[in-house]
């Protein structure tokens, strides 16, 4: 039973940062609808760079993440949110 836990967390794990996922797409499409110039999707970009930037951590430790790498999600916004 104990060996089962790990596989079973990992599959949650996996759910969570698939939801963090879409509420990033979800924010960069707000942002995008917002009237302007786009500088609020770029000073998102911006923050994840610099979270990418001074929140490194470990490749080990990701797994344990409920979120994906600020990375992660730089690449996945980078195309919608311009």
């Amino acid at each position: 039973m104990l060996s089962r836990e790990p596989a079973e967390l990992a599959k949650f794990r996996a759910y969570d940062r698939d939801e963090e996922r879409a509420a990033d797409r979800y924010a960069v499409e707000l942002l995008n609808r917002l009237p302007g110039d786009g500088t609020r999707c770029r000073a998102l970009s911006a923050l994840l760079r610099r979270l990418a930037r001074d929140g490194r951590r470990p490749q080990s430790e990701n797994w344990l993440s409920t979120h994906p790498s600020p990375t992660a999600r730089l690449e996945a916004i980078k195309e919608t949110c311009s």
